[in-house]
Protein backbone atom coordinates (compact mmCIF):
# COMPACT_ATOMS: atom_id res chain seq x y z
CA UNK A 1 0.00 0.00 0.00
CA UNK A 2 1.00 3.71 -0.74
CA UNK A 3 1.36 6.53 1.95
CA UNK A 4 1.30 9.70 1.14
CA UNK A 5 2.05 12.50 2.85
CA UNK A 6 -1.23 15.52 2.93
CA UNK A 7 1.31 17.48 1.20
CA UNK A 8 2.06 15.10 -1.59
CA UNK A 9 -1.77 14.13 -1.42
CA UNK A 10 -2.98 17.78 -1.80
CA UNK A 11 0.09 18.60 -4.56
CA UNK A 12 -1.78 15.38 -6.36
CA UNK A 13 -5.91 16.39 -6.48
CA UNK A 14 -4.78 19.75 -7.50
CA UNK A 15 -2.92 18.59 -10.59
CA UNK A 16 -5.67 16.51 -11.00
CA UNK A 17 -8.19 19.74 -10.82
CA UNK A 18 -6.27 21.70 -13.15
CA UNK A 19 -6.43 18.95 -15.53
CA UNK A 20 -9.89 18.41 -15.31
CA UNK A 21 -10.45 22.29 -15.28
CA UNK A 22 -8.67 22.80 -18.59
CA UNK A 23 -10.31 20.03 -20.37
CA UNK A 24 -13.80 21.55 -19.36
CA UNK A 25 -12.61 25.13 -20.67
CA UNK A 26 -11.24 23.54 -23.86
CA UNK A 27 -14.47 21.74 -24.25
CA UNK A 28 -16.92 24.87 -23.53
CA UNK A 29 -15.21 27.02 -25.41
CA UNK A 30 -15.36 24.89 -28.40
CA UNK A 31 -19.24 24.14 -27.57
CA UNK A 32 -20.07 28.12 -27.81
CA UNK A 33 -17.98 29.00 -30.72
CA UNK A 34 -19.50 25.63 -32.68
CA UNK A 35 -23.27 26.73 -31.16
CA UNK A 36 -22.76 30.32 -32.70
CA UNK A 37 -21.56 28.94 -35.88
CA UNK A 38 -24.51 27.60 -36.67
CA UNK A 39 -27.22 29.46 -35.41
CA UNK A 40 -25.26 31.88 -38.39
CA UNK A 41 -25.73 29.54 -41.01
CA UNK A 42 -29.72 28.81 -39.88
CA UNK A 43 -29.81 32.42 -39.80
CA UNK A 44 -31.63 32.72 -36.24
CA UNK A 45 -32.29 35.76 -35.04
CA UNK A 46 -29.26 37.81 -33.45
CA UNK A 47 -31.48 38.57 -30.80
CA UNK A 48 -32.05 34.50 -29.49
CA UNK A 49 -27.83 34.44 -30.18
CA UNK A 50 -27.16 37.07 -28.07
CA UNK A 51 -29.28 35.51 -25.42
CA UNK A 52 -27.68 32.22 -25.79
CA UNK A 53 -24.04 33.43 -26.01
CA UNK A 54 -25.21 35.19 -22.30
CA UNK A 55 -25.98 31.81 -21.05
CA UNK A 56 -23.03 30.57 -22.39
CA UNK A 57 -21.13 33.36 -19.99
CA UNK A 58 -23.34 32.39 -17.08
CA UNK A 59 -22.17 28.69 -17.39
CA UNK A 60 -18.57 29.99 -17.61
CA UNK A 61 -18.93 32.14 -14.30
CA UNK A 62 -20.36 29.40 -12.67
CA UNK A 63 -18.11 26.81 -13.58
CA UNK A 64 -15.37 29.34 -12.14
CA UNK A 65 -17.23 29.65 -8.91
CA UNK A 66 -17.04 25.91 -8.99
CA UNK A 67 -13.95 25.41 -9.49
CA UNK A 68 -12.37 28.53 -7.32
CA UNK A 69 -14.07 26.38 -4.10
CA UNK A 70 -13.41 23.17 -5.67
CA UNK A 71 -9.60 24.31 -5.23
CA UNK A 72 -10.00 25.67 -1.68
CA UNK A 73 -11.51 22.22 -0.77
CA UNK A 74 -8.74 20.46 -1.91
CA UNK A 75 -5.53 22.64 -0.19
CA UNK A 76 -8.08 22.40 2.96
CA UNK A 77 -9.49 25.49 3.67
CA UNK A 78 -12.39 26.60 5.12
CA UNK A 79 -15.25 26.22 2.68
CA UNK A 80 -18.75 25.96 3.52
CA UNK A 81 -21.98 26.07 1.11
CA UNK A 82 -23.12 28.71 2.45
CA UNK A 83 -20.43 30.47 1.01
CA UNK A 84 -20.40 28.69 -2.01
CA UNK A 85 -24.23 29.75 -3.02
CA UNK A 86 -23.24 33.34 -2.15
CA UNK A 87 -20.64 33.97 -4.15
CA UNK A 88 -22.81 32.33 -7.08
CA UNK A 89 -25.96 34.54 -6.07
CA UNK A 90 -23.57 37.60 -6.02
CA UNK A 91 -21.54 36.43 -9.75
CA UNK A 92 -24.96 36.47 -11.00
CA UNK A 93 -26.63 39.62 -9.63
CA UNK A 94 -23.34 40.94 -10.38
CA UNK A 95 -24.18 39.88 -14.06
CA UNK A 96 -27.96 40.64 -14.26
CA UNK A 97 -26.68 44.28 -13.24
CA UNK A 98 -23.72 44.97 -15.12
CA UNK A 99 -25.60 43.56 -18.49
CA UNK A 100 -28.53 45.96 -17.66
CA UNK A 101 -26.38 48.82 -17.61
CA UNK A 102 -24.63 47.83 -20.79
CA UNK A 103 -27.77 47.57 -22.61
CA UNK A 104 -29.55 50.55 -21.37
CA UNK A 105 -26.49 52.43 -23.05
CA UNK A 106 -26.11 50.55 -25.68
CA UNK A 107 -29.71 51.14 -26.57
CA UNK A 108 -29.56 54.89 -25.58
CA UNK A 109 -26.59 55.25 -28.51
Amino acid sequence: MIELSPIELVLGLLVVAIALAYAARRIGVSYAVAATSIFQRLHVPRRIVTILEGESLINDASALIAYRFAVLAALGSLFTPLDAGLAFVFAAAGGVVIGLIVGAVVTES
